[in-house]
């Protein structure tokens, strides 16, 4: 045991005791991974950081050594001159004496917008005692959620429009909801989460051809899984499956049609493009 942890000391040594750096940019980005994805702080100019020597990602980038952490700096924010460090030490005055670099909780905020389709059961039949029933629904939607980067569980909301239809019958909904994610798996170029949402249906409207047009409200709940693609450090695909249940009521329909106030439980899926903040 003592044998490795020697090693893994002079491991360290090797990587970080080599040199000392200036940082000459006002306000270098301190990132967690060497993609540059997710930002952990900043050094202010005139801090003396100790990096590695093996630069990273086409020679943009190089390890350093924060807190006994490894994270990455960009090589443009720092200097191993003198004179550059006499320079950036005058201009930064303030800076000289600050013992910690100032690592500030950055919040990560992302929003998605795509399509979804639901295949339910639906415990009503449709009016005149039919065989025939609402089931399957089509949607737009638009999600976000945020959390501080470091951060796995993050807090969303969700708003929905989706449409199911019959041979002569057209229902659509409107629904806002509140959730929570955990994202169980987290690289540079993949994110896997779980999340469920609660959601009220504050507007339903269900049309019979020419017949009538009644609203009614509703609310439900769903739990999927997402997987989300990186493609950029802004923009993303992310695909999802899960299921869900929606209770609708409040349609007062005339005599001599049944009353109407259905149940939806079932699996749905999704595809959308996403916007990382």
């Amino acid at each position: 045991m003592k044998f490795f942890a020697l090693l893994i000391l002079l491991t360290s040594f090797s990587v970080f005791a080599a040199r000392n750096a200036i940082v000459v940019s006002e306000k270098a980005v301190i990132w967690a991974d060497v993609a540059r994805t997710t930002p952990l702080g900043y050094a202010p100019r005139g801090k003396v950081l100790r990096v590695g020597e093996v630069q990273r990602d086409k020679n943009q980038v190089l390890p350093v050594l924060i807190s006994g952490k490894v994270a990455y700096i960009s090589v443009e924010d720092i200097s191993f001159s003198e004179n550059d460090r006499k320079r950036a030490i005058e201009s930064a005055q303030e800076s000289r004496f600050e013992k910690n670099i100032d690592v500030k909780s950055e919040i990560s905020k992302r929003l998605s917008i795509g399509g979804t389709q639901s295949f339910t059961t639906n415990n009503d039949s449709y009016l005149f005692d039919s065989n025939e029933r609402i089931n399957n629904f089509i949607g737009f939607q638009m999600r976000g959620d945020l959390a501080r980067n470091e951060d796995r569980i993050r807090f969303g909301f969700m708003s929905e429009f989706r449409q199911a239809t019959t041979s002569t019958a057209t229902l659509r909904t409107l629904s806002f909801g509140l959730g929570i994610s955990w994202v169980y798996l987290n690289t540079t170029k993949l994110k896997t989460r779980l999340e469920t949402f609660i959601f009220a249906v504050p507007y339903a409207n269900l049309r019979e051809g020419r017949l009538f047009s009644l609203n009614g409200y509703g609310g439900g709940a769903l739990a999927q899984a997402g997987l989300d693609l990186i493609l950029t450090r802004e923009w993303g695909i992310e695909v999802n499956a899960g299921f869900e249940a929606q209770r609708l009521a409040g349609f007062k329909i005339p005599a001599p049609f049944k009353s109407y106030s259905p149940s939806f439980l079932g699996t749905r899926v999704g595809a959308s493009l996403v916007r990382h903040f």
